[in-house]
This record gives structure tokens, C-alpha cells and sequence, in this order.
């Protein structure tokens, strides 16, 4: 459930019109990721365009199985750990350090997103059909509008809570009544997983994981290298206006804040402050990237 696709070839030749697109359509939600991390206004303002940057000079090995904005994202977390990181070392951490997840602490030198989260348990043509597979799942039960599925399923794949647990926060009868929508929602996605690879492994990988005697697949880990449940930015504009019925508006604010999802909580507070004036950050960003284009055309 991703959105637009900038044109990959475009950016890959240079285009200046392309990347300024992209600049003025992501920098915002960008700004937001980087500002609940880092408090000085020009470091994020140089982390932002340190993104960019990146982003220039890796396109030509862009990786299709993920979205640009993954691949946006990916990056902007990488240099605002290395920010970061670097105040730590100089003696200036604060409340700054304080604010990062233990897991945003990790050190990652590259930008891919499977490089972000260091997945090592699945080959890279596994992790995305799994990916895949997550991801057309989730696209079918949000068409259902299955709202409590989505949550159960999303909680224990991604979350990695326990049946019970899940049975007492969603106020469901008991524990067997989750592990049914999590073997349902595991046969559902073998199903996906046969259709997708035909040499069957991944199937029988989540097979092996259905029956409890498979443990190398780690759903958690490709879950969120994949953004497998990360709504639509068309979603989050319509809840930035009220635009969503009650029952999606739950899920939707679930997501964002329950399962802590920092891409799409930039997206929807980038939407709800659309007001603000980013043309001078975006020129400022348009002309530096034109600098480096043209001095390596």
C-alpha cells in the first residue's frame, strides 16, 4: 500500500525536474521524521539535505522491491543516526540521544533498507517475496476492511506478542480465538506465498512456521523492512481532514501510534501542517542538488 513511484530512470540520468520533484514531495514528511529526532533547526535542515544527497548517489543501484519512499527513509535514518552519534561522541548528547529507539541507536553505513534492519535468517530474493507476500495480505484484508484482523495479525507478526496478550488489548474472548485468526491469516498467506514462488520453499517455510517447529523465518523483521502494513498517504490525508469512517480512522491511528510506525507518523503530521511554508528549504535543496548533478554530468 504504497504510494507514487517516482520515475527511477529519470533520476538515475539526472534529471533535475524529476529530483525536484521529489524534493518538493518528500521533503516535508522527511523534516517531520528528522525533527522529532533532532532539535536544531539547521542540523535538520543539513540532515535533510544530506538525504537528498544520498539518495543521488545511490539510485543506480535502487532495489524495485522496495518503494522510494523506503528507500528516502532508509537513508534519512541513517544520517540522523550518524548525527546523532556524533554529538554522543563529542560529549553533546542529551535529550536528542534520549529520544531514539534502542534499535535507531544501531549503526548502519549504507542506506538500503535491508541493510537497516540486518536481515540475515532469508536470502535477499526470500526476504522480498516474503515481503511480497506480506504486503498482499495486508492489501486484501484492508479492501475487507477486517480492521481486528489486521490489528491481531499485525500485533503478532510485527509486534511479536504473545496470543494472550493480544486477546487482552483488543478485548477479544480469549487466546484460541486469536491463535485461529493467526493460523487463518498463516494458511492465507502459504497460499499467497505458493502462487509467488515456484519452487514452493517459502511456502514451506510458512508452513513450518503454522505448525510451531520453524523459527529462521523472522516475519517481525521483514514486517517492518518492508513496511508491510504502512497505509496509503491517501490515507492519512483523509484522516488529516476527517474524511475517515470511524472504524478505519481506529485502525489508521492503531498503526501510527500503537505499533509506533515513525514513517507514517511523519507522513500524517507532514499533511496536517501542509500549511507551512517549505518553498525556501525545498529551493535550498533543489539548488544544491543541481550543483552536484551538473558537476558529475
Amino acid at each position: 500500500m504504497s504510494g507514487r513511484q517516482p520515475d527511477i530512470a529519470l533520476l538515475a540520468d539526472g534529471d533535475e525536474l524529476e529530483w525536484g520533484n521529489v524534493q518538493f514531495e518528500f521533503a516535508g514528511r522527511l523534516l517531520r521524521y528528522i525533527s522529532k529526532r533532532v532539535q536544531d533547526h539547521q542540523a535538520r535542515e543539513d540532515i535533510l539535505q544530506d538525504t537528498f544527497l544520498g539518495a543521488l548517489r545511490g539510485i543506480h543501484s535502487f532495489n524495485t522491491a522496495y518503494s522510494f519512499e523506503q528507500y528516502l527513509f532508509g537513508i534519512c535514518r541513517n544520517r540522523t543516526i550518524d548525527f546523532l552519534r556524533r554529538r554522543t561522541v563529542r560529549g553533546l548528547g542529551g535529550e536528542e540521544e534520549d529520544s531514539i529507539p534502542a534499535l535507531e541507536r544501531l549503526a548502519v553505513d549504507e542506506a538500503t533498507p535491508s541493510q537497516v534492519f540486518g536481515v540475515q535468517d532469508m536470502g535477499a530474493r526470500g526476504r522480498s517475496l516474503l515481503g511480497d507476500v506480506l504486503k498482499a495480505w495486508v492489501a486484501e484484508t484492508f479492501e475487507a476492511r477486517e480492521w481486528q484482523r489486521l490489528k491481531v495479525i499485525e500485533l503478532l507478526l510485527s509486534g511479536e506478542e504473545r496470543n494472550l496478550h493480544v486477546a487482552k488489548e483488543l478485548d477479544i474472548q480469549d487466546e484460541s480465538a486469536v491463535a485461529g485468526i493467526k493460523f487463518r491469516a498463516l494458511k492465507r498467506l502459504s497460499v499467497l506465498a505458493a502462487a509467488e514462488d515456484q519452487s514452493g520453499k517459502l511456502r514451506d517455510e510458512i508452513v513450518q512456521t503454522m505448525a510451531g517447529s520453524h523459527v529462521g523465518i523472522d516475519m517481525a523483521v521483514v514486517w517492518e523492512e518492508f513496511k508491510a502494513s504502512c497505509p496509503d498517504r491517501y490515507w492519512w490525508a483523509r484522516l488529516a481532514k476527517g474524511l475517515c469512517p470511524a472504524d478505519l480512522a481506529d485502525y489508521l491511528e492503531f498503526h501510527r501510534d500503537r505499533m509506533d510506525c515513525a514513517v507514517c507518523q511523519a507522513n500524517f503530521e507532514d499533511l496536517k501542517g501542509a500549511t507551512e511554508n517549505l518553498g525556501p528549504v525545498v529551493a535550498r535543496l533543489q539548488a544544491s542538488t543541481i550543483v552536484v548533478l551538473r558537476e558529475s554530468s
